[in-house]
């Protein structure tokens, strides 16, 4: 039986506090320019369009312009804006950060959770999540971060105190609500998707009052279709490749990341199909297929708008089909198949080049018994 690894993507000229002139490099492509707002520290409310970037890319300095053809850019940071946001509900508010020297910063938080409880997510592009947390009946303020102890979060409140507050749950702190002696059985990990769920549950019980929303991060799909043939082999006989990915990319968090699934099709052929074997008795293996179901895997991908390099990898279960002649007394009395699951490693690199709104791909991926040639699409 053979097995195998299978499967590898400037200045605005009003008076609204536009602090700096762009140069034509932060101008950035003109597609990635989306509708939305700014809100002035004057609490003015400007509409126009926002640079996509990352949350991460955000966080200190927002790229606006009033026409989207247009060249004029705006760069603000966030000594010049309250607020920005786009279209899709995508907000970020400018929050008040103290740092270790007791001096004031600012950046800019996006709001992921309204209610009884609000709920701001810092993204860094080395460091951590954070969090900043309101509660809107008592006025009670948080910021949230990761300690050294993995297993608890710090809160550090209006006073930003440096003392050693361990993470109990959001509602013993910001809810205002008594801390109990068995908290070590409410500890709660550190993670983007359970402090959320954590802020969720707690405003579910203040509905009424104080009406939830909850910010879906927006997701990009993109699917590839390959096919090709080998052009390295490690053993006769003729070889055939196709596969189908979707790939998920969390465009707000990053853009070089993707979730990847899929499936692949693998078939190996011996040239000699005739079944005159030097075999008296048995089998002689002349032909095996194999369809691998990929559930789940990643892709990292290059930047560039143009060129891109990818490289991916993803565990699946694969179903082996082999065929076999069977000889009796040295004649070929027919042929049998079996079918054979088994765990696969799928693995692959490769370049897109994109085509108006689709891509071009070639890639190279890996199997025991040869290396494949593959050109698809991205669409």
């Amino acid at each position: 039986m053979k097995i195998f690894l299978i499967g590898f993507s400037c200045a605005l000229s009003v008076s609204f506090h536009c602090k700096a002139q762009s140069s034509a490099t932060e101008i950035g492509d003109k597609g990635n320019y989306k509708r939305g707002y700014i809100v002035t520290v004057k609490n003015d409310t400007i509409k126009g369009f926002l640079y996509d970037k990352i949350d991460a890319e955000m966080a200190n300095m927002v790229l606006f312009k009033k026409e989207r053809e247009g060249t004029t850019v705006s760069k603000f940071k966030t000594t010049d804006l309250l607020e920005f946001g786009f279209k899709n509900k995508r907000t970020f508010h400018r929050i008040q950060r103290i740092k270790d020297n007791k001096d004031t910063t600012f950046v800019f938080a996006k709001k992921i959770v309204e209610g009884k409880i609000d709920l701001w997510l810092l993204r860094g592009t080395k460091k951590p999540s954070e969090f900043y947390v309101a509660n809107n009946s008592t006025n009670q303020k948080a910021h949230i971060f990761r300690p050294g102890n993995k297993d608890y979060l710090q809160i550090e409140g209006n006073n930003y105190s440096e003392g050693d507050v361990k993470y109990l749950g959001i509602q013993s702190f910001v809810g205002n609500e008594p801390v109990k002696d068995n908290y070590r059985n409410r500890r709660s990990k550190f993670s983007e998707k359970g402090i959320q769920k954590d802020i969720v549950s707690y405003n579910s019980k203040f509905r009424k009052d104080y009406p939830t929303k909850v910010y879906e991060e927006e997701q990009v799909f993109s699917y590839d279709v390959t096919v090709g043939i080998s052009v390295l082999k490690f053993e006769q006989g003729d070889f055939i490749r196709a596969a189908f990915y979707r790939n998920k990319t969390k465009v707000e968090k990053s853009r070089k990341l993707s979730r990847i699934q899929g499936i692949s099709y693998h078939g190996w052929f011996d040239e000699n199909e005739n079944g005159s074997r030097e075999i008296q008795n048995g089998t002689s293996n002349y032909r095996w297929q194999v369809l691998s179901i990929i559930p789940i895997g990643y892709r990292i991908q290059g930047a560039s708008k143009v060129f891109q390099p990818y490289a991916y990898a993803g565990l699946g279960v694969g179903i082996l089909f082999k065929t076999d002649y069977k000889f009796v007394d040295s004649i070929n009395t027919g042929s049998e198949t079996s079918i054979v699951p088994f765990p696969t490693l799928n693995m692959g690199a490769g370049i897109r080049r994109k085509f108006g709104s689709k891509y071009l791909l070639a890639e190279i991926t890996p199997s025991v018994n040869g290396i494949f040639m593959n050109l698809g699409v991205s669409f």
